[in-house]
């Protein structure tokens, strides 16, 4: 495998060769399993990885603001994090503290500078006046920018769930609202109410659709699985295209599992044992319709000479996965760990989580054997960009600017409220943070790493 890549673009402009290698997972904060960690997006960089084009892609340069407020920086730290891009490219990569960056930038250290005699002098000169009040209207008319919105009092944005209610995405939407409204009312400065509507329908098209079509007033957002709505735009029929969304930004990491039963009999461990028992008989799966996830997934394993038989079958959501587990109907169940989790509680002798398909152990079930902790080549990379996917808000193409902008700093403040992580964590959820240019980026890998496998969906 090439040992270095070429980074070009990013705030400073250039570029230069920097040290390549696999990727074996990021930080806990990194996957945004630590709300104290929120990401604030400096630039991105363009990776020109001298390998296949399955492994060229972006790496985003962040600012990393703990809760502790300490922030660190060094060459070999920054030297480290690039090391760690994935081989598809595209990983959220902390760079801690924009102060300490100056420093280093300069030469500084953690110790105060010593003030100098004609430093201390002029600190104890009165401001001038006149110049002063020139600073404050500037700062004001920065602040004024900064927030600029058409929003109004009495204004109602709808909030699009493409699902029916009950379920994850609407749970984690209604426990969400308020915390937003509230944001957002404190953003813009006017009584904004945020209501959620269900819209289920065509595997989460018809809500999906609906907010794509939305008027781009900002009266309209949409939280969406960024996997689901690439399937619709990349094997649907359907004027979907998740790159022209407006992106208010991602509000937690959702990984896929595969479920069992409890006497599914392995001739090994894990995840030999999976394709080991796929080879002697083919396993067949039920998903609540990701079989182009599941395909893609065969068809890159087989491209790296490891040959894994599965057969599908579409089943109606994570209860209608586990009740055919239950029933012995199927072999296996790609389901999400958190809503796999109470049909696993209460029938614990017949049913169990067996594998995950993320890249870092889940939450639900932390001793859960995840794909990203395997050797092979192609683990990170399926685990990256078929197993898990970002949960996100989305509003219509074109959407109002400061709009868009009040709402991802509505969203940020709300997703920081620690009430708020409690009770998405209480769900089980892997609440995160990402940014808007970070969803574009990501969404731009994910539907091109889709187009480039999807020959392998049938």
């Amino acid at each position: 495998m090439p040992t270095t890549g070429r980074l070009r673009g990013g705030p400073g402009g250039g570029s230069q060769d920097v040290p390549w290698g696999p990727h074996r997972g990021a930080t806990s904060a990194g996957r945004g399993r630590n709300i104290d960690v929120i990401y604030r997006i400096l630039g991105y960089a363009q990776v020109d990885h001298p390998g296949p084009p399955r492994t060229r892609g972006l790496a985003l340069t962040a600012v990393h603001a703990s809760a502790t407020g300490r922030h660190t920086a060094d060459p070999q730290q920054l030297e480290t994090m690039m090391r760690t891009a994935s081989r598809t490219g595209l990983r959220y990569l902390p760079l801690l503290g924009v102060g300490v960056l100056l420093l280093a930038a300069c030469g500084g250290t953690d110790e105060p500078a010593a003030p100098t005699d004609d430093a201390a002098e002029e600190a104890a000169e009165e401001p001038d006046e006149e110049e002063t009040a020139e600073e404050v209207d500037e700062a004001d008319e920065t602040e004024e920018a900064a927030v600029a919105h058409t929003y109004q009092d009495g204004d109602r944005i709808t909030w699009v769930v493409p699902t029916a209610p009950g379920g994850g995405f609407d749970t984690q939407t209604r426990i969400t609202q308020p915390y937003l409204e509230a944001a957002l009312q404190e953003v813009t400065g006017v009584d904004v109410e945020v209501q959620v509507e269900s819209m289920p329908g065509g595997g989460h098209l018809v809500g999906m659709e609906s907010a794509f079509n939305a008027d781009p007033d900002g009266l309209t957002i949409l939280y969406a699985g960024s996997a689901i709505g690439t399937a619709h735009q990349v094997f649907g029929e359907t004027a979907l295209n998740m790159r022209e969304y407006t992106f208010i930004g991602g509000l937690g990491l959702n990984d896929m599992s595969f479920a069992a039963r409890t006497d599914l009999d392995l001739p090994a461990e894990g995840w030999e044992g999976l394709v080991q028992r796929s080879q002697e008989e083919p396993l067949l799966v039920g998903h609540t319709g990701r079989q182009n996830q599941l395909e893609m997934m065969v068809g890159i394993l087989d491209e790296d000479g490891i040959d894994m038989n599965l057969e599908f079958v579409t089943l109606e959501g994570t209860s209608g996965v586990m009740t055919a587990l239950l029933r012995g109907d199927i072999d296996l169940g790609m389901v999400p760990p958190p809503g796999a989790a109470p049909f696993v509680e209460d029938n614990a002798d017949e049913l169990q989580l067996l594998y995950g398909l993320g890249c870092n152990p889940h939450p639900v079930d932390p001793d859960m054997p995840v794909l990203g902790q395997e050797d092979f080549p192609a683990a990170q990379l399926i685990c990256e960009t078929l197993g898990e996917e970002w949960r996100a808000i989305f509003a219509p193409p074109g959407t109002d600017a400061g709009n868009a902008t009040a709402l991802a700093e509505a969203l940020a403040i709300a997703v920081e409220d620690p009430d708020l992580q409690a009770e998405l964590r209480a769900t089980e959820f892997e609440v995160g943070s990402l940014p808007p240019d970070a969803m574009a980026a990501y969404i731009n890998n994910l539907v091109d790493t889709w187009e480039g496998f999807s020959g392998y969906v049938q």
